[in-house]
């Protein structure tokens, strides 16, 4: 959970939320987040919550699987909500 506020996996009727944390070093340009559960499709968007770390933070290759988390070069932890269009 992210601050508790929305459980990893929750089917919220019409579309589908996953949400975590992400551990990055200074030496990771990428990141692989891989979901417990996959989505249903790779059509969804993600939120990311960098928790004060600076620098552009993106997410792509999204997949029912997970996404890969682009980052700017930083130690600390990088939270995420993805959440289904479909």
């Amino acid at each position: 959970m992210i601050h508790g506020a929305i459980p990893a996996n929750t089917d919220s009727g019409g579309g589908c939320i996953r949400a975590g944390s992400v551990s990055v070093l200074l030496t990771d340009l990428t990141k692989t987040v891989t979901f417990s559960t996959p989505m249903p499709s790779a059509s969804y968007v993600v939120i990311l919550a960098p928790n004060g770390l600076l620098g552009s933070f993106t997410a792509s290759a999204l997949t029912a699987n997970g996404f890969t988390l682009n980052l700017p070069g930083v130690t600390g932890v990088v939270g995420y909500v993805a959440i289904s269009l479909v």
